[in-house]
């Protein structure tokens, strides 16, 4: 039995780590597989990113502007515009409608040269396998929740080949990717699991026995009533 001393330490406890290379689990797609999933947001990339940094669906605003709807970026959504040299030139962050940091200046002034229109990496088949790899934990291990629930095979397959969703066979194109993380998870089912994306990699931490989880919950908020 662990001996821990608050919820904080059975929270981040972690007993072991995987790392699963998304890449290596797409190279083996047939090109039918490939052709059924939608197309990248347009938006801005980084080299190696599977998300726009800016989503050219979306406002965005110079942080001097930020509460003034009026004032948005205009010159991210122009034709044939200089995107490198355009980002260059400001000299502050860039946040989001919400006012969250989407690019910051410095960002903007080290890493301009590799922005991109086009991803550098498929991304609709990456996101692919990292739904593939969640739908496959939460399924099996029935304490861990997604990591990435935006990331679901039904909203990154094009409408007339949904059938595929549905019967699983993009499901079973990742079977390989699929038979790493069972061999991970082992007979811990009712571990708890958590997922990060970094790059092109997904990190798969196994964290406490959930009974374990729930027997420290119940003894700190036992000691808490006593101490009232």
């Amino acid at each position: 039995m662990h001996d821990f001393t608050s919820m904080t330490e059975v929270i981040n406890h972690v007993e072991a780590v995987t790392i699963l290379d998304l890449m290596d689990s797409i190279t083996t797609l047939d090109e039918k597989f490939m052709v059924a999933l939608i197309e990248p947001p347009a938006g801005l990339y980084l080299h190696g990113s599977i998300e726009p940094f800016i989503d050219f669906s979306k406002r965005y605003y110079l942080r001097s502007d930020h509460g003034h709807e009026e004032k948005f970026i205009r010159e991210l959504f122009s034709e044939g515009i200089d995107y490198r040299a355009t980002l260059a030139s400001f000299k502050q962050d860039i946040l989001n409608e919400r006012g969250d940091v989407a690019v910051s200046h410095r960002d903007l002034v080290t890493k301009a040269k590799f922005i991109n229109t086009t991803p550098s990496v498929p991304v609709s088949a990456l996101k692919a396998a990292i739904a593939v790899v969640e739908q496959s934990l939460t399924s099996f291990c029935w304490h861990s929740k997604r990591s990435h629930p935006q990331y679901r095979l039904e909203y990154l397959v094009k409408p007339e080949y949904r059938d595929m969703v549905v019967n699983d066979e993009i499901v079973d194109a990742f079977t390989p990717i699929q038979k790493k993380l069972m061999d991970f998870i082992g007979d811990d089912q009712m571990h708890i699991y958590f997922t990060k994306v970094k790059g092109t990699n997904m990190v798969i931490e196994k964290a406490i026995d959930w009974r374990i989880y729930k027997y420290y919950e119940m003894t700190f908020k036992a000691q808490e009533e006593n101490q009232e």
